[in-house]
């Protein structure tokens, strides 16, 4: 149960978020059929919460295994069960990296299933397996997956942060919960410690409406991006600029092209999860890699991912689209292949 804090809700903040309950008919159905999966299909595929035991029966394929299936873990938290909190990644290399730390991952499984406090499953060592460190979006994910009801899935701690000031709650009463619950000031706490208060302050606003608290928690979240939109920049996914990379990367300008994608490719295919390069060519598909497995993968280069199949490529003939921009619906059956450039770059910063 989450702590209840004395806080003052802004009264008009509240009343907007009651407002827009009425415009919530796309998401309902849209989070009703993401739950049903979950139901029907996730717990009783992965039921650690009942069965802890059976996370050391985890096979690699069990977690990932694209292009045989549809029905492995991690392909779930990203995208079927994507309409209850959503995830971005530029690249399957954090998949790849907990299936090359699978002891680790299984340790931090039973972690996020066990009875410890949010904080704890938080701040427990995800940065020991590479790419699940800094806010550690992902981890948020599987432990919201394990405890939906107590959790308000908000991965992003900035975001969080934003619709909590955006409800009237002030640096101050942050700082006065958080020397109440742990002893320091806001800024000085983990990020579980963090997370854990800012979560709690939010199901405290959902809880204090009869009609907000009627929602589950996933269609709060919609509601919360629609009061109180987070900002940030977004891009035209196809116009073609020469827009600087992120600071410290060793291209000037973002790719303007496919072979832009190549170069940038050639640069970061370690990073990614590709330590060997075998063949590169202007024939279908662009390149020939090794994973960290030491398994063969075929790459094909784009511009935009969608450019794949406007060029009349066979999916099953290709391993990966490594594209600059991923403009493909979450729907799209190419969309398990992509490794987006440019959220692979954003997420390292």
């Amino acid at each position: 149960m989450s702590d209840r804090y004395n806080i003052d809700i802004n009264p008009h903040a509240l009343r907007r978020l009651e407002e827009l309950i009425g415009e919530l008919e796309k998401e309902r159905k849209e989070v009703e059929k993401a739950w049903k999966i979950y139901r029907e299909e996730f717990l009783k595929k992965f039921p650690f919460k009942e069965h802890p035991d059976r996370i050391d029966e985890l096979e690699p394929e069990d977690l990932y295994n694209p292009g045989k299936s549809k029905d492995y873990f991690f392909y779930y938290v990203e995208h079927k069960l994507k309409a209850l909190g959503y995830i971005r990644l530029g690249s399957a290399i954090t998949w790849e990296m907990a299936i090359n730390n699978l002891d680790k991952f299984k340790r931090l499984l039973k972690d996020v299933v066990s009875s410890k406090p949010l904080h704890e499953k938080i701040d427990a060592p995800w940065e020991s397996i590479p790419y699940w460190g800094g806010d550690k979006i992902v981890a948020k994910k599987i432990i919201f997956l394990y405890d939906p009801e107590n959790i308000a899935p908000i991965f992003k701690t900035e975001q969080a942060e934003h619709y909590v000031r955006q409800i009237g709650v002030t640096m101050e009463e942050l700082d006065r919960i958080s020397r109440e619950k742990f002893g320091s000031e806001y800024t000085e706490l983990t990020l579980g410690q963090r997370y854990q208060i800012l979560n709690e302050i939010l199901l405290q606003v959902k809880n204090s409406s009869a009609m907000l608290k009627e929602l589950d928690n996933a269609l709060f979240m919609r509601i919360l991006s629609k009061a109180f939109p987070f900002p940030r920049l977004v891009p035209k996914p196809l116009k073609k600029e020469m827009v600087p990379l992120i600071s410290g990367k060793p291209m000037l300008f973002s790719p303007t092209d496919e072979l832009g994608v190549a170069l940038l490719f050639g640069i970061f295919h370690k990073d990614l999860g590709f330590p060997y390069i075998v063949k590169v060519s202007a024939e279908f598909p662009d390149a020939v890699v090794l994973n960290r497995r030491g398994e063969i993968k075929r790459i094909e280069f784009e511009y935009a991912a969608s450019s794949f199949r406007q060029h009349g490529h066979k999916p099953k003939e290709c391993d990966y689209i490594v594209c600059w921009v991923d403009d493909l619906s979450e729907e799209d059956e190419l969309k398990e292949k992509v490794i987006s450039l440019k959220d692979f770059l954003e997420g390292m910063s």
